[in-house]
Parts: C-alpha cells; structure tokens; sequence
C-alpha cells in the first residue's frame, strides 16, 4: 500500500495546517446542526479536500460523537471505516455527471427519509457535474424533512474549481471551506513522522527541497518519499536525482545567454530536452525565471533547491527582460515541439539583441523615416485602414535604440490620430502590437458581422 493511502488522516488531529477549519467544523457536529445545510470544500489537488470531507461526514454520522468528533467504536463508524456504511455515499462527479445518476440519489431520498437515517453525498471533483445534475439537486437540498430543520439531502462538494459551481448551488451551501496548502515545515515533521514509522533515512534539507519542488501538495510528497524509500531514502543526492534537479544549472545558461550568446543558448536547451520534455522543459523554465522576477523586485522566497548565487546572477543580468522571456514560455501553444521551443528561444534572443529580422523580406535595408498614412485610394483597404509600407517600427532594444522593422503593407490602423504612439519618428515596439492587436480585433468583428450562409430550397 502506498504511503499517501496507508497514512491518510482518519481523525481530525491528522489533519495538517487546517486548524481553523478544523475547529469549525467541529462546533457544527458537536450542536447537531451538521445536517441543516450543504457543504462545499475547496482546494488544490492533493490539499486533502475529500480527506477532510470525510472524516466531517464519519462525526456527522456518529451514534455517539466525542467534542464533534467520531467515537470509533459504534456501528456507524466500525462499518464507515470498513466501507459498507449505507448511509455514506461518495460520487465521482468526473464519471457520474449526467442528470440521470443524480436522478437516482434525488428517487433514494425518499426511502432514506421513511426510515429514519440521515445521509450524505460526498461529491468529488464537484465542478464537473453537469448543469442538468445541478438542478436537479436544487430543491431536495432546499427543503427540509417534515417536522425537522434537517434538509432532505446534505451534500459536501468537493472541487478544485469552485468557481465553476452554480451560485444557486452556492447559495445552498455554508460558506467555502478552503482547505489551503499547508506551510512546509507541518509537511516536513509530517513526512519525518511517517519515515519513522517507515524506518525510512531522511535529511533535514532534502525533505524541505522535497516538500517545496511538489509545491506543498500533502499526497504529492508522501508518494514521493515512498519511491524515495526504494532507493535508499530521503537524502540530498537521491532527491536531486529523482526530480530531476540536477541540470538546473543549465537552463540557467539558457537564461543568462540569451542575448548574450545564441549557440550556447541551443546547446543547453538540446541536451536539456535529450532528458525532458519540451513542455516540461517550457514548465521549468517558467519557474525559474518567475523566481529571478522575484529576486530582481527585491522579493523573497528562493526554494533550496535552487543555486542562489545562479539565481541573483539571472536576475542582474536579464533584469526586466524576464518578463519578456516569461510571456514568451508561457504563450507557448499546448503541444510544443522541440523545434518550437528553439524557435521561441532564438527569437527571444534577437530581441534582446536587438537584431530580431522583419516579418516581410526586403530587397534593400530600411531606413527609420516618419510613419505617415498612406491617402491613396485603395479597393482593397477597410475605412481607417492605411498603407504602412514606409514604417518603420521598434521590434528589438539594443543600448536603448530600437531596430527598425517594415510592418506588413495595408495591415496597421492609422496611427496619425495617435501620435502619442510615434517616438522619434517611429513606432515604438509595444505600440506595434497595440495597432497589430486592433488590426486582428477589427478583422475578427468583420467576419463575425457577414451574414450567414443559409440553404437554398
């Protein structure tokens, strides 16, 4: 059995870094008041929503709870811990989302409502029912049992997306309990609890490089001290190993080139993809440039697992470029390959070098001159939309002097009406895809606005 699943929390005294949920929680089992409303518990996955949810349900359901939390020896809870409680019910809302399977819960109310027994639903990954299974929930929730202030059906929504619930569902429900990520520390003296037990070998500074590379997530690090266990424990150099953070040095060069040295750049990016991914290569390039950000805005939180001195030397060196070198990665398209990926990283390079080439091949070297609207007639152009054969515009930066670059003829709005835009005669870069955005948005809104085709008869 895994350790996630062999030390997942039956009592509220395992629950790490939830004690104000905890304790609310607690007050609603120990008034009997647990069964007048609905539940949602939102989180991020492996935060220990549904964890929570249950041993919320198994107090709830108690014959005979203790300060609002299950006593362990009665019926209810020797058969809710041996998974034939009837009274328990948990619904995977990912592969029983349809209108017809919440139908059956809503038809079972009725009989669970004769005999006397409370029941709760506990729906997992909750924000993918669907809004048919929704309404249906509507008005069991709603209404209470005759003669009582208990509801007819009590559920406990478990989603990692709570925005996508309805607010009428919502409205039926107590306030959000946001099982948060707990701090590192309450995740390290948890995993060095179960080591113990385990007898597994384990380093103070590898657990907390460990607990900060699966960002927090409880489940995400118990799994990997279990495969840590496999290969002789929870030390520095195996967990290095094992989540890979050994060439971290390497997309630092990545980052520090750019600009700098573009075959050094796609060097260090091909033998980091001979080991990865590009989308995993994209992900971490991603945080380590958010963690040089940070540095660079005097920031902190630099994770162990990272070189500080490789760290502030990115941040001094790329300064603001690393927002630049950030959209890039993360406008990446969904299934990069790795010509993409040195694609992206040769044009990042250019553009801090100021030597990015033009879009429209030229037969001679442009020049800067003053952009100006063209005013010849033109069957082909839109009203507002001018020639722009002559502009120059700023597309790289090199000692503060932007690289001139041809825009594509008929394409730019007119930019006479806002010469705000125009520095030095010229465009400046982030004025370019301003007009290039409004360009797109004014093609877009003119198909959208043609009239549809429709069948002649």
């Amino acid at each position: 059995m895994s350790l996630d699943i062999q030390y997942r929390p039956h009592h509220y005294e395992d629950v790490v870094g939830q004690q104000g949920t905890v304790r609310i929680l607690r007050e609603i089992c120990r008034t009997n008041k647990g069964f007048q409303q609905s539940y949602l518990f939102a989180g991020s996955h492996g935060s220990g929503k549904t964890t929570t949810a249950r041993i919320f349900a198994k107090s709830l359901l108690c014959e005979s709870p203790v300060e609002g939390q299950a006593c362990d020896g009665c019926d209810s809870c020797i058969r809710f811990k041996a998974g034939t409680l009837p009274n328990y019910i948990e619904v995977d809302a990912a592969t029983h989302s349809g209108k017809a399977d919440m139908k059956k819960i809503v038809d079972s109310l009725s009989f669970a409502t004769f005999s006397g027994n409370r029941t709760i639903y506990v729906m997992d990954e909750a924000h993918q029912l669907s809004r048919d299974a929704l309404d249906a929930l509507l008005k069991p929730m709603e209404d209470p049992i005759r003669g009582s202030e208990d509801k007819q059906l009590v559920c406990i929504f478990c989603t990692t997306e709570p925005e996508k619930m309805r607010a009428t569902i919502l409205s039926r429900c107590a306030p959000a309990f946001v099982i948060r990520k707990p701090a590192v520390q309450d995740i390290v003296d948890r995993l060095k609890y179960v080591a113990d037990q385990e007898e597994i070998t384990t380093e103070d500074p590898a657990l907390v490089a460990l607990v900060e590379a699966t960002r927090s997530h409880m489940r995400d690090a118990l799994k990997a001290l279990g495969s840590l266990s496999t290969i002789g424990g929870a030390t520095w150099d195996n967990v290095v190993s094992y989540l890979g953070l050994g060439n971290q040095d390497l997309y630092f060069d990545v980052i520090d080139s750019i600009g700098v040295d573009l075959p050094k750049v796609i060097d260090s990016a091909d033998e980091i993809m001979s080991t990865t991914s590009p989308t995993s290569f994209y992900n971490t390039l991603l945080e380590i440039i958010m963690v040089a950000h940070r540095v660079h805005c005097q920031l902190t939180g630099i994770p162990s697992y990272m070189p500080t001195d490789r760290v502030h030397t990115s941040a001094q060196s790329q300064s603001t470029f690393l927002v630049n070198i950030a959209q890039k990665v993360a406008d990446r398209v969904s299934k990069p390959s790795k010509n993409m990926v040195l694609c992206d990283l040769a044009v990042l390079h250019h553009m801090k070098a100021g030597t990015l080439p033009s879009y429209v091949p030229t037969t001679q070297q442009s020049t800067p001159s003053q952009v100006r609207p063209n005013t010849s007639p033109s069957n082909n152009s839109s009203p507002g939309i001018h020639e722009t054969a002559d502009a120059s515009v700023n597309i790289g930066e090199k000692d503060g002097v932007f690289a001139p670059m041809r825009a594509t003829k008929g394409f730019l709005p007119d930019v006479a009406s806002q010469p705000d835009l125009i520095e030095n005669g010229h465009l400046s870069r982030d004025a370019f895809f301003l007009l290039l955005r409004q360009r797109t948005d004014e093609i877009k809104n003119s198909k959208s606005s043609l009239p549809k085709a429709v069948d002649r008869p």
